[in-house]
């Protein structure tokens, strides 16, 4: 980033930040934040048996707090540059927003029900990955019932934990920090992927038909095409700034 690129950053976060002071916008941006909520949560209120008063209430508590959090994660730039004690203040200020929100969810939903939320939140990642791929499926003609998305939500929430095992496991097998160490961690990864997607394929075969099964192939394919040609780009812009420094 030259300067003025990192000038032109730091007038835009600067902006960004004043206009968030003002109530009028915030308003419009916390409602804004609001509408996008059940999207960004799927299966949340199934999942935590939430009556409909009760949805209301965590999704407006939880865009509140989002707002809040992107609030504070705006870094302070001087001179193109991160202010670090403002950073390690964002960071601080984070922590008690999490935490405030934990409370507050806690509060409304009671131990039993915070408890389910806990469980949801880490699995909320492969339950978005699961709404983009019936995304696809939809936009392509071929719109999954409720019946059919279950199993695709279940075998994603398997494959993420199964993941998370299998990339720890490469992290202490190969290492971290080198150049080779990362470019062969990058490779590991992706044939962890190909090997997840072939797995979720078999889990829902049954559920799906045959143009379904089809087109979730297809996706997956285009995606490890696009990680390979990423990790080969990678590589070669880690050579040639070997090459420069060796120079």
């Amino acid at each position: 980033m030259n300067r003025a690129q990192a000038a032109d950053l730091a007038t835009m976060l600067n902006n960004q930040r004043d206009m968030l002071k003002d109530p009028e916008y915030r308003k419009a941006r916390l409602a804004q934040t609001r509408l996008t909520l059940p999207q960004t949560y799927p299966g949340l209120v199934a999942a935590l048996g939430l009556s409909p008063d009760e949805a209301g209430r965590l999704f407006d508590m939880l865009a509140d707090y989002q707002l809040q959090m992107e609030t504070a994660s705006m870094p302070l730039l001087i001179n193109g540059q991160v202010d670090q004690a403002a950073m390690q203040e964002s960071m601080r200020a984070r922590n008690e927003i999490q935490h405030a929100q934990d409370d507050a969810v806690l509060g409304l939903l009671g131990s039993s029900k915070f408890a389910q939320w806990q469980d949801y939140q880490s699995t909320r990642m492969s339950r978005m990955q699961a709404t983009t791929l019936s995304q696809t499926l939809e936009a392509a003609g071929q719109p999954l019932t409720a019946a059919q998305m279950q199993p695709l939500t279940d075998a994603m929430i398997a494959e993420q934990k199964r993941q998370t095992q299998d990339m720890q496991a490469a992290i202490r097998d190969i290492g971290s920090g080198t150049a080779d160490a990362q470019a062969r961690f990058a490779d590991e990864n992706l044939r962890l992927q190909e090997e997840k997607n072939h797995r979720v394929l078999d889990a829902v075969a049954s559920s799906l038909n045959a143009r379904q099964l089809e087109i979730l192939k297809a996706t997956f394919d285009q995606q490890a095409v696009m990680s390979r040609a990423s990790n080969r780009l990678a590589r070669q812009q880690a050579a040639l700034q070997a090459q420069s420094q060796g120079q």
